[in-house]
């Protein structure tokens, strides 16, 4: 343990991380939600919010139950679609506005749908 490697006690580390956890500040699933949350309203799709919750150590089952919460997609990609399609639809901008949904995290499916609904 880092705190072990800085000179603390192995007991005083566990205490200390009772005390907190008892007083409510070690919480992952909070912490989870908060994080997936704040990132998801950044215009952040589900599988790099999963990404991120997986490299603050967040297990994989907690993490499943905490995108389950979060709302679609639909207005997210709306949105970013809103901002990159606007002035110029042609194929080529599509193709970017794709690739940029698709970097943040968003499915294929949601950015196709969405942009077949942009179409109409």
């Amino acid at each position: 343990m880092k705190l072990e490697e800085k000179g603390y006690q192995e007991q005083d580390i566990y205490d200390t991380l009772a005390f907190l956890q008892k007083q409510g500040y070690l919480n992952d699933e909070e912490y989870a939600m908060r994080y997936a949350e704040s990132h998801a309203a950044r215009g952040q799709g589900f599988y790099r919010i999963r990404q991120g919750l997986r490299e603050r150590g967040i297990d994989e089952e907690l993490a499943e139950q905490v995108l389950a919460q979060l709302p679609e997609p639909n207005n997210a990609i709306q949105k970013i679609l809103h901002q990159k399609l606007n002035k110029q639809n042609d194929e080529n901008t599509r193709r970017k506005a794709a690739a940029a949904l698709s970097r943040r995290g968003f499915a294929w499916d949601d950015i196709n749908a969405a942009l077949d609904d942009w179409s109409e």
